[in-house]
């Protein structure tokens, strides 16, 4: 069963991870190619309006991938992300776009918004951004947001950590993830090297 495509922004974000897992390869790629198209079709005739529209239809595909559960077995999120990074890209959109998506998470979990399964996905989307960029980690856009995601408080309900073992997810603080990323992709200063006396 593909996704429905033809949703609005506020409708697309019901999605959530539990709808999300049982969707495979072929479903998850068409409904991401689908959005590029449509986006595609507003940039092409609306001028600037139109780009400002399909970046806001490319940041839902964003949100769609990082919200499917990544497994070892289908690395699905992997297949898809680079996809809609280069798309993103194409407007000079990739870097705060993602930021946004990321904000959105931290803040749903921080203010524990909407229902558990919405609090979940949120947790998914950060994990996979966090495994996703961690290739970039070094560049200070995408630092900053390994930073926030650090320095926030993103402890999870008790009612969230019961649907995360129930979705049998490894529970990863998220935090201490970032963290470990950022001292592994620091990038330390060049030492000057002494002047060759002749």
């Amino acid at each position: 069963m593909v996704l429905a495509l033809t949703l609005t922004t506020a409708q697309a974000e019901i999605y959530t991870h539990s709808q999300l897992r049982g969707k495979d390869l072929d479903d998850m790629t068409e409904a991401v190619n689908a959005k590029m198209s449509q986006a595609k079709k507003l940039s092409a005739s609306s001028g600037t309006e139109g780009e400002a529209k399909a970046v806001e239809l490319l940041r839902e595909a964003l949100k769609l991938v990082l919200s499917r559960p990544d497994t070892a077995n289908d690395k699905l999120v992997s297949k898809i992300f680079p996809t809609v990074q280069i798309e993103l890209s194409r407007y000079k959109a990739f870097e705060d776009t993602l930021a946004s998506v990321v904000n959105e998470a931290i803040y749903g979990i921080k203010n524990k918004v909407g229902s558990v399964d919405q609090q979940v996905t949120y947790y998914v989307l950060l994990e996979n951004f966090m495994g996703e960029m961690q290739p970039e980690a070094h560049k200070s856009e995408i630092r900053a947001l390994y930073e926030k995601i650090k320095e926030s408080d993103l402890e999870v309900s008790k009612e969230v950590n019961k649907a995360l073992r129930r979705s049998m997810y490894k529970k990863y603080n998220l935090q201490a993830v970032a963290e470990a990323i950022l001292k592994r992709t620091e990038v330390k200063p060049v030492e000057k090297s002494e002047d060759v006396k002749d």
